[in-house]
């Protein structure tokens, strides 16, 4: 039996999904698929060494385009399901930034679509969501975790500066406080709920 190119392109999941922006060309040769562009892997590493020399062990590779597609594929799913299932409700996309960090990712992901939010889990993550969006306070920013006094306080700043906050209680203790923080003025509110059904899939037991 022979094996061919699109053998390894199947075992491996190459061209499709997560794997979609990697391929192998005709050579057999991996390559980074940007748009019609095929960029052999062996042509980027021999361009690092040649910028950062023979002592070069490893380099990172970021690709924004691979943010930018799967976050339309995201919404492009939920507008599916939304128009098939026929839900009245509104879609709010959310990206926790637990998940990164880093600038270049966060400022992909709210250059790739004018209607995604950022969640914050920490008072940490709050003021780094809150300082990256002072140039565009309509995106929403979730606050998640655990808040004692002085979170609260940040997020009532921010509230006030215009900042488009919604925040969440995640216990009868927490709603006391939030309440007694935001006595003067409001701010929308969210509840954590964990339905009782029963699911399926890869996520079933969470």
């Amino acid at each position: 039996m022979n094996w061919s190119i699109a053998d390894s392109k199947f075992i491996h999941g190459l061209d499709r999904g997560d794997l979609y922006f990697l391929t192998i060309d005709d050579q057999g040769q991996l390559c980074l698929r940007l748009g019609r562009r095929r960029i052999p892997f062996s042509q980027l590493i021999e361009q690092v060494r040649k910028q950062a020399g023979d002592d070069a062990s490893s380099f990172t590779l970021r690709l924004p385009q691979m943010i930018t597609h799967r976050i339309r594929m995201l919404q492009r799913t939920f507008e599916e399901v939304t128009a098939r299932t026929g839900y009245t409700g509104r879609h709010l996309p959310l990206f926790p930034i637990k998940v990164n960090q880093m600038y270049d990712c966060i400022k992909t992901v709210l250059e790739s679509d004018p209607t995604y939010g950022l969640e914050a889990g920490s008072k940490a993550e709050f003021i780094l969501v809150r300082d990256v969006t002072e140039t565009d306070k309509s995106r929403l920013l979730m606050c998640n975790g655990g808040k004692d006094r002085e979170y609260l306080h940040l997020v009532k700043d921010a509230h006030e500066n215009g900042h488009r906050i919604l925040l969440s209680i995640e216990s009868i203790a927490e709603a006391r406080l939030i309440a007694s923080v935001f006595s003067e003025g409001g701010i929308p509110l969210a509840l954590r709920i964990k339905p009782y059904v029963t699911a399926s899939g890869h996520w079933a037991h969470s």
